[in-house]
C-alpha cells in the first residue's frame, strides 16, 4: 500500500513539469496495479486492474490497462478503451495512444465514435480534442436517425456539425442512395454538397447525375446539379444546372436542355426544361427544337415552347407545341400557331393556321391531321376550309378546294386527294410537247377525286355531277385564276437554317431562382383529361368519306345544310374550348412566354 502511494506521488511530479504545454493528465484512484518500466531507456508507468481511469480537464479516458509516459505526456490505452469528451462526444476502441500536450488521441479497432447527433464505426479513428474532430481513414460507417453512410475517409467537426467524407461516399436514404467522390454536409445549416460525378438513385427508380456535383438543402429537399441529368425509365433530361424540389417533385433544367424519349426516338432541345414528376408534364422553352428520328430522314419541329404530357396509359402520351412552331423535313415542311404529336398513331395534329408543303404542293386548312407510316407521311386530313395547290412548269398554281379533304400520299409524294363538301378546282392545261398553256379548267363539285402522278393530275373523278368549264388561253382573265382565299405562300416555308436560328429572350429569364417559378395549384388537381379529350378530331365530322359517297343527293343536301350550321356551332365551341384548354395550361405554366436572351 506504501508502495503504491510512492508511485502515485511520483507520478504527479513527474506529470506536473508537463502542464505548460497540455493540461495534466491526472489518473483517478481504482487501479488495482501500478508498474514502473523502462523500454530501450524509456521510463514509463503501467497501470492495470481490469478498469482504469484518467482525467484531462473535462475528458475522461478509460481502459482495462495503460502505460503512461513522462517524458512526453502522453500515454497508451489497451483493451475495452472509451473515452467520454465533454458531455455529447462518446468513442470506443481496441487501442489508444493519446498525446496529453496536443489532445490528439489515436484509436484503432472496432472504433465507435458517438454523439447526440451520429454514430461512427470504424478501425482508424484519429481525434483532435482540442478542435474537437474525427477523422477517420480506411473505411467508415456513419448512421444518424435516418441515413446510413459509408466512405473511405471522412472529416467531423462536432461543434460546429460539419461532415467531410471522401472517395467512394454512398449514402442510403428511405428515398434515395446516393453515391459521390465527395461529400460535404453541415447539420446546422441543414446543406449538403458533393463535387465530382454524383449518382442519386429514388426510390422509384429515377436516376440523378451530376458530372461536376451538386448543392441539396435537406430540410427543404432542394436541390442543384451541376451538368446533370436525370433519368427515368422512359425519359432523360439533361441540362447545364439542374434544379430539383423534392417535396413538389419539379425539377427544372437550365441551359443546353434536352429531353430524350427512349420509347419514341424523339429528342427535345432547348435553353430550359421544367419536370412536373407527379403530373408527368415535361416542358422546354427557348429555342426549343424537337427531333423524330430515325433510320432515314429527321424530322424537325421548332416552337415557342415543347410540352411532354405522360399519362398512365403510354399510349395517350403526346408532345404540344406551342406559337410559332415551323416543322422542317427534306420531303415536306409545315407551319401552325399550335400542335400535337401522338406517337401511338405517328400522327402530327395541327390545331390552328396550318400550313403543309410536299413537293411542289401547299395544303391549307381550319386543322390539320397528318399520319405518317415508317417515318414518311401517309396521308393529311384538312379539316374545314381546305385548300390544295400546286405550281406547275409555267408557274400556274392548280388549285383545289372544299369543306374538308384527304390528301394521300406515297413514297412522300401526293398521288390523291378526295374532296368531300363544296368542292371547287381549277387545273391549267399545259401542252405535253411545246409546254404551251393551252387554258384552264374550272370545277365546281360537291365531292371530287383527283389522282396525280409526279405533282400532275392525271385522272379527276366527280362523285356527283359537276359544274365544269374549259377556258382557252386567250379568254382567260387574271382573276379567273385564282379560287377565292387561294394564297401562295411560299415565303412562310420553312428552311433547315430557320429551324436552329437564336432567338433573342428576355434577359429576365435569366434572373431564374434554382427551385422559383410556376407553382402548381394546391387545393385541384390539374385536369390533363381536358387537353387530352379535346382532341382536334371532336371539332370535325366524323362520318368516313366512304359513307358519304354513298348518300343520296338529297341526303347530300341535308347534309351540306348541317354541316354549315355544325361548322358555325364548332367554331363559337373551338373558341371555349381552346380557352379551355389555355385555361389549364396557365395554371402549370404552359403557355409560351415571349423570349428574349441572346445565346
Amino acid at each position: 500500500m506504501i508502495r503504491n502511494l510512492l508511485l502515485l506521488l511520483l507520478l504527479g511530479l513527474s506529470l506536473s513539469g508537463f502542464a505548460q504545454q497540455g493540461s495534466r493528465i491526472i489518473l483517478e484512484e481504482g487501479a488495482a496495479e501500478l508498474i514502473g518500466a523502462e523500454v530501450n531507456g524509456r521510463k514509463f508507468n503501467i497501470i492495470k486492474g481490469g478498469y482504469v481511469s484518467l482525467l484531462q480537464d473535462d475528458t475522461r479516458m478509460t481502459a482495462d490497462s495503460v502505460h503512461l509516459y513522462r517524458d512526453n505526456n502522453s500515454m497508451e490505452a489497451f483493451g475495452r478503451v472509451k473515452i467520454y469528451d465533454g458531455d455529447s462526444v462518446t468513442i470506443f476502441g481496441d487501442y489508444l495512444n493519446y498525446e496529453g500536450n496536443t489532445g490528439k488521441a489515436i484509436l484503432r479497432g472496432d472504433v465507435q465514435f458517438n454523439d447526440m447527433v451520429i454514430q461512427l464505426f470504424t478501425e482508424n479513428l484519429d481525434y483532435y480534442r482540442n478542435s474537437a474532430t474525427a477523422y477517420y481513414f480506411e473505411g467508415g460507417r456513419l448512421l444518424d436517425s435516418v441515413n446510413v453512410l459509408t466512405s473511405k475517409n471522412g472529416t467531423y467537426t462536432t461543434r460546429i456539425k460539419q461532415l467531410d467524407f471522401y472517395t467512394d461516399v454512398v449514402l442510403v436514404n428511405p428515398e434515395y442512395t446516393l453515391n459521390a467522390d465527395t461529400l460535404k454536409y453541415n447539420t446546422l445549416n441543414k446543406e449538403a454538397q458533393t463535387f465530382g460525378p454524383t449518382k442519386i438513385i429514388d426510390k422509384d427508380g429515377q436516376i440523378i447525375i451530376a458530372e461536376e456535383g451538386s448543392t441539396y438543402q435537406t430540410d427543404l429537399k432542394q436541390s442543384q446539379f451541376t451538368d446533370g441529368i436525370i433519368k427515368t425509365d422512359t425519359y432523360e433530361l439533361t441540362g447545364d444546372v439542374i434544379s430539383a424540389d423534392e417535396l413538389r417533385k419539379i425539377y427544372k433544367a437550365t441551359n443546353r436542355v434536352s429531353l430524350w424519349s427512349k420509347e419514341d426516338s424523339v429528342l427535345i432541345t432547348g435553353k430550359f426544361g421544367d419536370y412536373y414528376k407527379e403530373q408527368g408534364i415535361t416542358k422546354v422553352y427557348g429555342d426549343a427544337i424537337f427531333r423524330k428520328i430515325s433510320e432515314g430522314d429527321t424530322i424537325f419541329m421548332r416552337a415557342d415552347t415543347l410540352t411532354s404530357l405522360e399519362f398512365e396509359d403510354s399510349n395517350e402520351n403526346k408532345i404540344i407545341a406551342n406559337r410559332n412552331v415551323k416543322i422542317f423535313n427534306t420531303e415536306f415542311q409545315g407551319r401552325a400557331d399550335s400542335l400535337h404529336y401522338r406517337a401511338v398513331d405517328s400522327t402530327l395534329y395541327f390545331i390552328k393556321n396550318p400550313i403543309l408543303w410536299t413537293n411542289k404542293n401547299q395544303l391549307v386548312a381550319d386543322q390539320m391531321e397528318v399520319t405518317f407510316i415508317k417515318d414518311q407521311i401517309h396521308e393529311a386530313r384538312l379539316l374545314n376550309n381546305s385548300f390544295v395547290s400546286n405550281i406547275d412548269t409555267l408557274e400556274n398554281f392548280n388549285q383545289v378546294k372544299g369543306r374538308m379533304m384527304t390528301a394521300k400520299f406515297l413514297d412522300d409524294q401526293m398521288h390523291q386527294i378526295l374532296v368531300n363538301g363544296n368542292g371547287e378546282s381549277i387545273f391549267f392545261v399545259v401542252n405535253d410537247s411545246t409546254y404551251q398553256m393551252m387554258g384552264m379548267n374550272k370545277i365546281e363539285c360537291s365531292d371530287i377525286n383527283l389522282n396525280f402522278v409526279d405533282g400532275d393530275v392525271v385522272k379527276v373523278l366527280f362523285i356527283t355531277k359537276p359544274d365544269a368549264k374549259f377556258i382557252p388561253f386567250h379568254e382567260l382573265k387574271e382573276p379567273e385564276k385564282k379560287l377565292p382565299g387561294f394564297e401562295w405562300k411560299i415565303d412562310l416555308k420553312p428552311t433547315r437554317d430557320s429551324i436552329f436560328v437564336v432567338t433573342p429572350m428576355d434577359s429576365t429569364l435569366l434572373q431564374l431562382d434554382s427551385i422559383s417559378g410556376p407553382s402548381l395549384p394546391d387545393s385541384t388537381t390539374i385536369d390533363l383529361e381536358i387537353m387530352e379529350k379535346e382532341k382536334i378530331s371532336e371539332n370535325v365530322e366524323e362520318t368516313s368519306f366512304e359513307e358519304k359517297k354513298g348518300a343520296s343527293a338529297k341526303e347530300k343536301v341535308q347534309n351540306k345544310m348541317e354541316a354549315e350550321k355544325a361548322k358555325k356551332e364548332e367554331e363559337s365551341e373551338e373558341e371555349k374550348r381552346e380557352d379551355k384548354i389555355y385555361s389549364v395550361l396557365d395554371q402549370i405554366n404552359l403557355k409560351p412566354k415571349p423570349l428574349y436572351l441572346y445565346w
